[in-house]
């Protein structure tokens, strides 16, 4: 059973992460899935591929937490950061990695050549998740819990005091479209959501339109992925193997045996 996933832009790849701390890269087109490393946090078990698509980064499990890059092709994984951090999202230049503070759900942007400790995004929000940089790496969207309702919002990045409300009835799980021209989200009644983008002194969006509807009921986790051209959407829906149910009538219980 998986627990996280994500998909590579061009839509050949996924990585996955099961709650048995495995990681999983698996080939689209050959159908082909490869053991990565055995060492994922079951406790958190997200795993993002990294921009040039040949490595991952992933929560580890050990004396202490942390989030590690491991490079497909093998050797040692590399420490990207350490604390109880997950890793949600890798900017196109690989410059920045988004992470979630898993104890407080608190969102930072890890520069990852720099020393410095993550910088903070928002603490204005009771709980953030879904964090998703521009294809430009100037903006980032995510999804935040305020007074008992998730929205979709965009903020710059660097983080500024600046954000903008993408969606109008609730919304989680943001997604780009490779030229960033356009956001999905999923509203909270389960349709897949769209809203026109367009980046620039500040993020300008249309009404979000509903193209259909999602099969699951969406929540904060991660659970689907767009190709880069915004034509394929991958869900993360479970698969239940129908079993045989048998019934067993006992006739005459309770009666003794004849003499």
């Amino acid at each position: 059973m998986h627990a996280a996933f994500d998909l590579t832009p061009d839509g050949r790849h996924v990585v996955l992460a099961t709650f048995e701390e495995e990681l999983y890269w698996f080939d689209n087109v050959k159908g082909k899935a490869t053991l990565v490393s055995v060492a994922a946090d079951r406790r958190d078990p997200e795993v993002v591929w990294g921009p040039e698509g040949r490595s991952i980064a992933y929560a580890a499990r050990g004396k202490t937490r942390r989030v590690l890059r491991q490079k497909l092709e093998g050797g040692d994984p590399e420490v990207l950061v350490e604390g109880p951090f997950s890793p949600e999202h890798w900017s196109r230049d690989g410059r920045r990695l988004a992470l979630i503070e898993t104890d407080a759900r608190r969102a930072r942007i890890l520069t990852v050549s720099d020393s410095e400790a993550p910088t903070g995004l928002s603490e204005d929000f009771e709980r953030l998740a879904g964090l998703r940089f521009s294809p430009d790496g100037n903006f980032i969207a995510y999804a935040a819990l305020r007074t008992d309702r998730w929205d979709v919002y965009v903020s710059r990045v660097p983080p500024t005091e600046e954000r903008w409300q993408i969606s109008i009835d609730g919304g989680v799980q943001p997604r780009w479209r490779g030229d960033g021209k356009e956001l999905y989200y999923l509203a909270l009644d389960g349709a897949v959501m769209a809203a026109d983008m367009k980046l620039g002194a500040r993020a300008e969006s249309s009404a979000p339109r509903p193209l259909f509807r999602a099969p699951l009921r969406p929540g904060w986790l991660n659970e689907f992925a767009v190709s880069d051209d915004g034509q394929r959407f991958l869900f993360d829906v479970p698969v239940y193997t129908p079993t045989t149910d048998y019934i067993h009538i006992v006739l005459n219980w309770g009666l003794s045996e004849p003499r």
